[in-house]
């Protein structure tokens, strides 16, 4: 009982305090430095994200620039018969996301790249949540075009591609400035 009692003030007194000073000082070196900012797609905006996106069992949900997870940990919440494939470049989020998946459900099927998304193999998604700016879905649009099967499904929160029609646009009704609409595409 000592030793957990020490773990825990250890934990308390050092390793939470070390881990929000890094937080914030990654947050702050992003905000001025990376090319896009790590912003968590609104909570509210969560259900009709996966309203929209609606995989069978079997599909593939990837989440390119996927943050902490939290798309797919509420995908895989709500759809378990599905895989899913989150993309995350900066190391932090991707951190968190692994350290999530460990204390979430151990028999889920989602797994987490440490990556750009640019560089990786998108053959298998059938479906893929974005929320990324502009001129990153333009850059990335090409990509999508030559990988993508044929009814593979893209739901992107707040921007839209400026060379490719959305099949539908979703209102969300909310105060917030973010998670507005959901552009959705069909390949």
């Amino acid at each position: 009982m000592d030793v957990f009692i020490l773990l825990t003030a250890l934990l308390i007194t050092f390793i939470i305090p070390i881990i929000v000073i890094i937080w914030i000082l990654w947050a702050m070196w992003t905000q001025f430095y990376g090319s896009v900012p790590f912003i968590p797609t609104p909570t509210h905006a969560l259900g009709s994200v996966l309203d929209e996106l609606s995989p069978k069992r079997g599909s593939v949900v990837y989440d390119l620039g996927c943050g902490n997870g939290k798309v797919l940990f509420a995908c895989a919440r709500r759809f378990p018969d599905i895989s899913a494939v989150g993309i995350e470049h900066d190391f932090f989020p991707y951190a968190i996301a692994r350290i999530r998946k460990f204390f979430y459900n151990k028999n889920s099927r989602i797994q987490f790249i440490w990556g750009n998304f640019m560089k990786t193999d998108l053959l298998s998604a059938t479906h893929i949540f974005l929320y990324l700016y502009p001129s990153v879905l333009d850059k990335l649009l090409p990509k999508l075009e030559r990988e993508l099967l044929p009814g593979t499904k893209i739901v992107s929160c707040d921007y839209e591609f400026k060379n490719k029609m959305a099949s539908r646009v979703v209102e969300i009704k909310t105060h917030n400035r973010l998670g507005r609409r959901l552009f959705v595409y069909e390949f």
